[in-house]
């Protein structure tokens, strides 16, 4: 149910070949783009400048508890749940990430052909800041790479008890639509960050239809 998929047709050769890599989307020029800032912890920020009383209000205000992200541990990044969110009706459709995502793959969703939509994402970030966090996936149909994309999320600060999970939402897309796109397809998704550090990595599967059933 996370269809970040383009509005075209996903059998047509040239734009499977595109999927494979023959060009570059924007998207991923964006990420080729995208400076890795340097890399300083929660811990050394909060250490900083102790003597500095607005600076250490702001610190606070940015970073939250200070238990959650002076803690010392590694940092973690957890996936709740993410929704695919049409904008054309009141469809709402939800999936579990934080239990046995191998489960995922052998339970295709239902998804209608042509809808515009949104993808909310919700994430748990514990004992540090996470910077540049991305969602990236590749979509098969009959073992054929027919799409891959990549969004960049954001960083992040740990959670706190008043806060605790983070959510975002990807830029408005669209479904293929068409008796030649619809049909069963399998997605392969994974959360990274700047270091190329995995949170997490799934698959699972979406038939596409005239309908939501």
């Amino acid at each position: 149910v996370i269809l970040l998929l383009n509005r075209c047709d996903m059998t047509d050769p040239e734009n499977a070949a595109v999927a494979e890599g023959g060009e570059v989307s924007d998207e991923e020029q964006q990420d080729a783009n995208y400076k890795v800032p340097e890399k300083v912890s929660a811990k050394d920020m909060l250490d900083k400048d102790k003597d500095d009383a607005a600076l250490e209000a702001y610190k606070r205000q940015l970073l939250g508890d200070t238990a959650a992200v002076a803690s010392g541990l590694p940092l973690k990044v957890s996936i709740v749940k993410l929704a695919l969110v049409s904008l054309d009706d009141d469809h709402r459709k939800e999936i579990e990430l934080s239990g046995n995502l191998d489960q995922l793959k052998g339970a295709p969703i239902a998804v209608k052909e042509g809808i515009r939509y949104k993808i909310e994402f919700e994430f748990k970030v514990e004992n540090d800041i996470v910077t540049g966090l991305k969602y990236q996936h590749v979509v098969k149909r009959k073992g054929l790479k027919v799409d891959k994309e990549s969004h960049m999320l954001g960083s992040y600060a740990a959670n706190t008890p008043d806060k605790p999970t983070h959510k975002v939402m990807t830029p408005e897309n669209e479904m293929p639509s068409g008796m030649l796109a619809r049909g069963h397809y399998s997605v392969s998704s994974k959360f990274v960050d700047d270091d190329k550090s995995t949170y997490a990595e799934w698959e699972w599967s979406f038939d596409l239809g005239k309908d939501w059933k």
